[in-house]
């Protein structure tokens, strides 16, 4: 959940750097954990992960989906895209208002968010985060299953959602490993936690996961390659004076084969940043 805030906390240095937040009521310095918001390389790392297992549970949990008949896709995606948002960021901001937390909306580089004008507990932010990605996800199979002739417009919301709150997902992850009591403050490019008790600096593995996210799509895009180059299924085809086109022809596990490996390069390198290295 993307988000601002206004509070009297203040941040800086790196993305999950420890700095520290004034206590009113002791007078010392508090820790603060930064969580940055998902680069836009970050947020399409996550996005082509997450892309295979979306599509499959669209079609294996809406079994019923109909081919054609329907308005047309760009109609359908665009109405989708619509009512995603706005159920997404109304989820936010319904919940973070229940919280008696106040509600902030914004726009970032690539995405929009729901901010908390004061800072909230973790489990708030938890539930917050991730609550558009339940109650979407839930609704829209229902609907999906309900109305089978009219599957389009739900399958397509569940699949932008869910695509959608791959930045929500890690942002809680992260939020989850804090210690118990501990507040977040959202501040637009970046949430800040504040754990109790004076702890020292966040976990390594933050850094990690950061990295991974980096590095997964630059290694995936490198590897497909390679494999098409290897295989031979990548041809340049003239025809006639019509101009020309591209032909990939790759094995049908090639695509899994490139993920796995991708992924494991990404987890070898991104490891060596959560050891400080």
């Amino acid at each position: 959940m993307e988000s601002q805030s206004q509070s009297s906390a203040s941040a800086g240095g790196p993305r999950g750097a420890s700095t520290s937040v004034s206590d009113r009521g002791s007078g010392g310095r508090r820790p603060e954990w930064e969580i940055g918001v998902p680069t836009l390389l970050e947020s399409l790392g996550a996005f082509i992960l997450a892309a295979p297992a979306v599509v499959w549970a669209a079609s294996r949990l809406i079994p019923d989906l109909k081919a054609g008949g329907g308005p047309p896709l760009g109609f359908t995606l665009a109405s989708a895209l619509i009512l995603t948002l706005a159920a997404h960021e109304g989820i936010h901001a319904a919940l973070y208002r229940l919280s008696g937390s106040g509600v902030r909306f914004g726009v970032g580089t690539h995405y929009l968010y729901v901010s908390a004008t004061r800072p909230v507990t973790r489990g708030t932010f938890l539930l917050v985060s991730l609550a558009p990605l339940a109650v979407i996800s839930a609704v829209t199979m229902a609907l999906a299953l309900v109305f089978p002739n009219h599957a389009e417009l739900p399958a397509a919301i569940f699949a932008l959602n869910a695509l959608g709150s791959a930045g929500d997902v890690v942002l809680a992850v992260k939020a989850l490993g804090s210690p118990p009591g501990s507040l977040v403050v959202d501040r637009g490019d970046r949430s800040v936690v504040i754990p109790p008790g004076g702890q020292g600096g966040p976990p390594g593995w933050w850094a990690s996961i950061d990295a991974f996210f980096r590095i997964y799509p630059i290694a995936l895009t490198l590897v497909g390659a390679a494999l098409a180059l290897l295989a031979g299924g990548a041809t340049l085809e003239f025809q006639g004076g019509s101009g020309f086109r591209l032909a990939v022809r790759l094995d049908p596990a090639a695509p899994a084969v490139a993920a796995l490996i991708s992924a494991a390069a990404a987890t070898l390198i991104a490891a060596r940043f959560g050891r400080g290295g």
